[in-house]
């Protein structure tokens, strides 16, 4: 422990992502908890870019060789090729570390946690339903999963994810479900701004007619493409309900994209907006609901705290968590069929639509917030800190 008697956490990440800095802005100010963070360099052309603004925690950026691996959308496990000496220097009590995305680096914070007799705990995804792994990847799974039974505790994304860290062999008691989700009070406070800007009402109410948005990257594995294809359907069908489908978000697919939406006679309704660095209340205020096509859990709990209803698949597992059939819809499968199935009676149906957005609209009263989920983080911090060697 520090002299101040707090507790010294490291935190190994890839990247610094933007989303994850109100987490650890959070924790960094619990008194008990003297916090660093390290991470890589960014991935340029992905996702994996670190957060380019102020934050008030200490983070050092690591000397980082990448390289791709040959999974389906996965940008890249790093190394760190300074890793060993800066947990050396910062002599932590605990090490969170970010699971087999980050393989290498946790290898490293395993070795110097058995070593010095300090306390590792596991934080990820667990197991996505219904992806299946080929050979490869099953082999490096299962090889990965040694070192996460021998683990001090583990921190789930989900209650979906929490299964497969007691399949590894971790007791129950060692593993904590840190629902993923946004800065909720900051989507608060901007949702609230926007409305006492222009004088509007809040929970907003349910627009006239169907308006849907999407808001996450324009990439592989998103399945964009099945929203525009099963909006265009609804368009055919009911063109007095349907409204418009707003599309917020950037990638590789955009032109292909915007192509899909020329073709199949939509792009008259459909707006492309790029990515949106600040607020999207202005965007969701209209909105009607959010459809999620592909993974993205961060979007279902964003959408929610604006109040906005959610349709989705089976994604990274917190849609289970967060949907609750009062506030979304979860379609499993998935279809282009399925969606539009569900966006017709939607559209044709508005006392639905309002019932879904009452739900969505007391998300940010039930138990699934930034300070629910930073809290869960302390507590498995403490639990690993506790238990005997």
């Amino acid at each position: 422990m520090s002299n101040r008697g707090k507790v010294k956490v490291l935190i190994c990440y890839r990247v610094l992502q933007a989303w994850r800095v109100p987490v650890f802005e959070r924790l960094s100010k619990m008194p008990d908890v003297e916090l660093l963070v390290l991470h890589g360099q960014d991935y340029q052309g992905t996702k994996l870019i670190n957060y380019k603004g102020a934050h008030s925690f200490r983070a050092i950026e690591l000397n980082t060789i990448k390289f791709s691996v040959p999974f389906k959308h996965g940008a890249g496990i790093p190394i760190h090729t300074n890793i060993l000496s800066e947990i050396y220097k910062f002599s932590p009590d605990v090490i969170i570390t970010e699971g087999a995305s980050n393989f290498f680096s946790n290898f490293a914070s395993f070795l110097y946690a058995k070593i010095k007799r300090k306390k590792i705990v596991q934080w990820g995804l667990g197991e996505i339903e219904g992806r299946r792994k080929g050979l490869l990847k099953r082999v490096f799974y299962y090889l990965f999963g040694m070192l996460e039974k021998r683990s001090d505790a583990a921190i789930s994304y989900s209650t979906f994810g929490a299964k497969y860290y007691k399949r590894c062999g971790l007791p129950n008691e060692s593993i904590f479900v840190a629902v993923n989700v946004v800065d909720t009070d900051a989507r608060k406070a901007q949702m609230e701004s926007h409305c006492l800007k222009y004088g509007l009402s809040l929970p907003s109410v349910d627009p006239d007619f169907l308006n849907v948005i999407y808001v996450g990257a324009l990439a592989p594995g998103k399945n964009v493409e099945v929203l525009i294809k099963a909006y265009s359907r609804l368009v055919k069908e009911d063109q007095q309900g349907s409204g418009s489908l707003l599309i917020i978000g950037d990638g590789p697919d955009r032109r292909y994209l915007e192509s899909l939406s020329e073709k199949l006679e939509v792009d008259d309704r459909v707006t492309f907006l790029g990515h949106i660095s600040g607020s999207l209340a202005e965007h969701f205020y209209r909105s009607s609901v959010m459809v999620m096509p592909g993974l993205g859990g961060l979007a279902v709990s964003d959408s929610l705290s604006h109040g906005v209803p959610v349709i989705c698949g089976v994604g990274d597992g917190c849609e289970k968590d967060l949907i609750d059939g009062s506030n979304g819809i979860i379609i499993n499968p998935f279809t282009e069929d399925s969606l539009f199935e569900k966006l017709l009676f939607l559209s044709r149906n508005p006392h639905e639509r309002r019932r879904l957005r009452s739900g969505a609209a007391g998300f940010l009263k039930g138990k699934h917030n930034i300070e629910s989920y930073v809290n869960e983080l302390h507590e498995a911090i403490f639990y690993a800190v506790n238990k005997p060697s």
